[in-house]
């Protein structure tokens, strides 16, 4: 099933330099406690700089990785020394020849699922020996310099595997493999994960293999201590299992950076995530839990109220998650927003009830959701890392529709029609998430959006869409009868969003079809039990739609 994506966003190196050197600024003129934030913005910036310009092949690797490591070193010893050394090597690299534009990957560790730099220099000083450090691009370029940062290592270097997702292949460039043969130490291979088939970390494996480096000799540097997922090459795990790994895992306690806020705790936090909100939210019990697809969360109780704790990113992540969440909460549509540090977000827990779309408070809601909508059309502009185009799209359904449906829809055809369409395409920071559990009716009565904030920014492929894209979701989640859909279109376009009915025809099934590998990816994630129960059930109801949505002649907006 495709469902998930590498977000990439055009870049020139030099204003890239410019922001690190800002963000470092920032740190510089920072009280002593305050500094890890904007150094660590310096860090994430760095680390997609670096793999863009690794990526294009447009420079020797030594003085990225130089000006990388510099940042780790100021990351995990931020001395008036570790400032010179690091504005040093940026200068370098300045000086170097560089392209105009590179494409800069979303570190998603970073982006979506906490991964903390440190943890994997706290992992290196447990690793006495490391020579060498391999980074696994995207992410684990940055996380092996904080590795070598650590460690001491002599030789760092980056790889990025090719190949279909779940079969990667690695091959190092005749200068790397003379300087890994001599390699007498251990050679670490740095990376997030392993995630679904952890075949980059393997393919990797294989590679040092073939160049004849004992298996004694290779060190993996995951972040988490789990074995691949159900993805993996099932005659491949007796060599994950043979490998030593040094787990790069923390447990985060965000509600430590937040007693200006909530006061003293009352008691113990909740962890909220994988579907622990559905407790906390009475009414919600049949509502699904995609643990793969959720950040973390507590609940927290102070002395000054109920509080949520959201991971939102590290570094630019939260930032532009936290500005879009600010721009909701002023509109009327989101929680509010108390804060962002060290990557959480944090809100007052809302009383409400969840909403029945089905009830006497429909008409209302419907109008609200054409308010909702407009408004993000109007203020949040998309992300800088693109999309999934048309194209990708239709790809997408086609694969999905084959895999899960056993039908075969005309790629040529929706190929054409994504061509035709593509210039009526205006991106906008779209929900993405309009799911009914994800909605509330506040005391007061007003509609809430929860978890509002960056599913436009996830690890899946959508991305950014035009504002037709959630019209289809709304069409999709809520039944809407004939008559429903065509008051939501007339209120978007007294709202000067008109949306186009040819673009919204061509959607509609994409995004079935983009539902069905969701919920299929959450099911092979999902133990057996009650949840999974109520996962499979979507999922059928979502192949159901979206064959009818194929196999009906004249397709309609309805």
């Amino acid at each position: 099933m495709l469902v998930f994506g590498d977000a990439d966003r055009s870049a020139a190196p030099h204003a890239e330099i410019a922001r690190i050197r800002a963000a470092m600024d920032d740190a510089a003129a920072a009280a002593p406690e305050r500094r890890r934030e904007p150094i660590v913005c310096a860090f994430v910036l760095a680390s997609e700089l670096a793999q863009g310009l690794a990526d294009a092949e447009a420079a020797l690797e030594t003085a990225p990785i130089a000006a990388l490591r510099a940042l780790a070193d100021l990351l995990l010893r931020p001395t008036e020394a570790s400032f010179h050394a690091t504005r040093g090597a940026l200068d370098a690299l300045a000086a170097t020849a560089l392209p105009e534009r590179i494409l800069c990957r979303r570190q998603e560790g970073f982006a979506f699922y906490g991964v903390s730099p440190e943890a994997y220099a706290a992992s290196a000083r447990r690793t006495p020996g490391v020579e060498a450090v391999i980074g696994v691009r995207s992410i684990g370029m940055g996380l092996a310099a904080m590795v070598a940062a650590a460690s001491a290592a002599a030789f760092v270097t980056s790889l990025r595997p090719t190949g279909p997702p779940l079969r990667r292949e690695a091959r190092f460039s005749p200068e790397v493999a003379a300087r890994l043969k001599g390699a007498t130490g251990l050679i670490a291979v740095v990376d997030e994960g392993p995630g679904f088939s952890g075949s980059s970390f393997l393919a990797v494996v294989r590679a040092l293999l073939e160049l004849g480096a004992p298996l004694h000799r290779i060190v993996l540097f995951p972040s988490h201590g789990n074995p691949p997922g159900p993805g993996a090459d099932p005659a491949l795990l007796p060599l994950w299992r043979r490998l030593e790994h040094r787990v790069a895992e923390t447990e985060p306690a965000p509600w430590t950076h937040w007693p200006d806020v909530t006061g003293p705790l009352r008691g113990p936090p909740r962890d909220v995530t994988g579907g622990g909100w559905r407790q906390a939210r009475p009414g919600l019990e049949q509502a699904p839990a995609g643990a793969i697809w959720e950040r973390r969360k507590f609940l927290v109780e102070g002395e000054r109220g109920v509080f949520l704790l959201r991971f939102a990113g590290l570094g630019p992540y939260g930032a532009a998650s936290f500005e879009r969440a600010k721009k909701l909460a002023a509109g009327g549509f989101s929680p509010e927003m108390l804060g962002l540090r060290d990557g959480f977000t944090i809100e007052p827990w809302l009383p409400g009830r969840p909403l029945q779309p089905s009830g006497a408070a429909r008409k209302a809601f419907l109008a609200h959701l054409a308010d909702y909508l407009a408004f993000r059309a109007a203020r949040l502009p998309p992300a800088p890392y693109a999309g999934a185009s048309l194209q990708g799209l239709a790809d997408m359904l086609c694969r999905n529709a084959s895999l899960a449906l056993k039908l075969d829809p005309p790629a040529r055809a929706w190929s054409d029609r994504a061509q035709a369409l593509g210039g009526k395409v205006r991106p906008v920071a779209t929900d993405n998430r309009l799911h009914a559990w994800e909605w509330l009716i506040a005391a007061d009565g007003r509609f809430i959006k929860t978890d509002a904030v960056d599913h436009c920014a996830d690890h899946t492929l959508v991305g950014c869409q035009d504002l037709a894209w959630d019209v289809a979701g709304a069409i999709t989640e809520f039944t809407l009868a004939p008559n429903e859909t065509e008051a939501l279109l007339q209120d978007l376009a007294c709202r000067d969003c008109a949306i186009d009915p040819a673009l919204l025809a061509f959607l509609r099934p994409c995004y079935l079809a983009q539902q069905v590998g969701l919920w299929w990816f959450s099911l092979r994630q999902t133990p057996d039990g009650r949840n999974k129960d109520i996962i499979s059930g979507l999922y059928r109801n979502y192949c159901d739609r979206l064959r009818i949505d194929l196999t009906t002649p004249a397709q309609d907006l309805h």
